[in-house]
């Protein structure tokens, strides 16, 4: 009977891999494109321009944001205004690249 394979710690070709999914999902594309060309959007514009639903939109932000993709400007009494992290973006697409070259992944 084959036993089952030992767990092992995710590496940085998992990081590379999680990260390409987040920002992949056609409805995060839509929101990182859509902040590409509208810095500072509220969530409201981004439903609107985005073309998508509030939980979506909800989901996907804090998704992005984790990834350091998105970023939330808070200010008291407003609502969050978001950005997009280009840099970030690069360098996600930078080390799939790479990867997908079987190439050394960026740090």
């Amino acid at each position: 009977m084959p036993s089952d394979p030992t767990p092992r710690e995710p590496g940085a070709e998992d990081e590379v891999l999680m990260a390409v999914r987040g920002i992949g999902h056609p409805a995060a594309a839509a929101i990182i494109r859509f902040l590409a060309g509208n810095d500072r959007a509220q969530i409201g514009q981004i439903i609107s321009g985005a073309g998508l639903v509030r939980p979506t939109v909800n989901r996907h932000l804090r998704d992005l944001r984790k990834l350091g993709v998105i970023e939330a400007e808070v200010t008291v009494g407003s609502a969050p205004k978001y950005s997009l992290n280009r840099h970030r973006v690069e360098q996600i697409t930078q080390a799939h690249l790479a990867y997908m070259l079987g190439e050394e992944l960026p740090d």
